[in-house]
């Protein structure tokens, strides 16, 4: 049971230098729960919500959703990032995730998710 969702805890979110970087849009979490409920399997945050420090330390961009709480990298032992991907793909071209904003493989394992609402020629970025 998580305090944020049904399967998501706030710590999950939280930036990993242990800065206490923490808040994560609610939007996020319904989204990540809507995937979670689909795929009916456990779905990791690999990479939640950064601190400046930390995003730069990973190569982030400058203006990247996980600064503001509003993007996660995550994986789910269920399949690799391409299944995943076109799961979510799959998800939205059914009118669900409406609030999906933006979605790229982030590598073999991680799909980059986010809900932040900056101009994109695209949803989906594979």
């Amino acid at each position: 049971m998580g305090d944020l969702s049904r399967n998501f805890s706030r710590h999950e979110f939280a930036c990993t230098c242990s800065c206490g970087f923490d808040i994560v849009s609610p939007v996020l979490v319904d989204l990540l729960q809507e995937i979670r409920d689909e795929l009916n399997a456990k779905v990791i945050i690999e990479s939640g919500c950064r601190c400046e420090q930390k995003n730069k330390e990973v190569g982030g961009v400058e203006d990247s959703g996980h600064l503001s709480g509003e993007a996660a990298d995550i994986w789910t032992p269920a399949m690799d990032s391409r299944a995943l991907g076109e799961f979510i793909r799959n998800m939205h071209r059914r009118g669900k995730l409406r609030d999906l904003t933006y979605c790229y493989r982030a590598g073999k394992r991680t799909v980059h998710v986010g809900v932040d609402r900056k101009k994109r020629r695209a949803i989906f970025g594979f």
